[in-house]
């Protein structure tokens, strides 16, 4: 039920899942997890959540310039009633970590071998600074979720939750002059005062083709890393690729990515080397070279998925039209 001020959605949903055994899955389990597992067993959950939230708008003036203010309040509910599965396997699922996304999801688990049991209310606003030309220029979000019942669905090994609250998860993010983009993030628990997990990140990406990103990433206990990247046009249809991910933690760099590729147009080739450190002094190097003829054949190993994952922003440049590229004499 939507409507220009606000919207309501209610959901009925049945989880089913049933497992047959072998005896192999069941010997598995117990060297995996100490605990032996019903040969067959059956999950059967009704579902019933209740999203809903409103809009509300305010035009304000500053500088000279016209801004839309908005704030956005959501509340979701969710009832999933109690069933033991300490009994059924666990092939490919995980607990998925607490963020504005996962904030309104009726299932913790990533994967379909368990699914929580839930009364619990998760609360959060937005609000977003718009310019007259419909570009938003700030924006933040902050929620938590309530719980009305304790955790008795679990993971084997996974701790069991204790409170009647979520730690506090909040976002921003900035368009800044010139083509600048600020984005951050955090999980603050409010039980202890201690930040969980954080992360800023400054990204200049003003073209296809160029991109500049400089973060830092941590997480309580076990995670503490600067990392930058960057594609660049070096001319003649040549682009330079970096990254760097290093650890305050160990005092060394995690990983480093660094290669050229060019463009002709007809063809293309890149060159890739990358390095990963590993729990022992050793690290390990992995080179990928790629030709492409016609954009269709390719010889040699792909380093696109790598590119993707570690330069934020990476465009291939067989996407960026010639036109383009003419015009920025590149």
């Amino acid at each position: 039920m939507n409507t220009a001020y606000g919207f309501i959605t209610p959901k009925i949903g049945f989880n089913y899942a049933n497992y047959n055994l072998t005896e192999v899955n069941q010997n598995y389990a117990m060297t995996q997890y100490g605990n032996s597992l019903d040969q067959s067993s059956t999950r059967a959950l009704p579902i019933f959540s209740l999203d809903s939230g409103l809009f509300f708008e305010k035009e304000s003036e500053a500088m000279g310039e016209k801004f839309t203010q908005t704030l956005e309040p959501r509340l979701f509910y969710v009832y999933i009633p109690y069933e033991d599965q300490s009994r059924m396997p666990v092939f490919d699922t995980g607990l998925a970590d607490l963020n504005m996304g996962t904030l309104f999801t009726e299932n913790q688990y990533v994967g379909g071998d368990r699914v929580n049991n839930a009364n619990q209310l998760s609360a959060a606003i937005t609000s977003n600074i718009i310019d007259s030309n419909g570009k938003q220029i700030l924006g933040m979000m902050i929620g938590e979720r309530f719980y009305f019942d304790n955790q008795r669905v679990y993971l084997p090994g996974e701790t069991l939750r204790s409170g009647e609250r979520s730690d506090i998860v909040a976002a921003a993010s900035a368009n800044l002059e010139n083509n600048w983009k600020l984005n951050s993030a955090l999980d603050y628990n409010t039980d202890n005062g201690e930040l969980i997990k954080g992360n800023i990140g400054l990204r200049y990406n003003p073209t296809p083709g160029k991109s500049l990103n400089l973060s830092y990433r941590y997480t309580q206990g076990t995670l503490n890393e600067y990392v930058g990247s960057t594609q660049w046009p070096i001319g003649s249809g040549y682009y330079a690729l970096a990254n760097l991910d290093y650890s305050v933690l160990d005092r060394k760099p995690v990983e480093i990515v660094t290669g050229i590729e060019y463009d002709a147009g007809c063809w293309q080739s890149r060159f890739v080397v990358q390095r990963v450190q590993t729990a022992t002094a050793q690290a390990n190097y992995a080179f990928f070279y790629q030709l492409v003829l016609g954009g269709m054949t390719s010889i040699g190993t792909s380093p696109l998925d790598l590119l993707h994952r570690t330069i934020t922003g990476y465009k291939n440049p067989s996407l960026i039209s010639d036109d383009y590229r003419q015009e920025n004499n590149e």
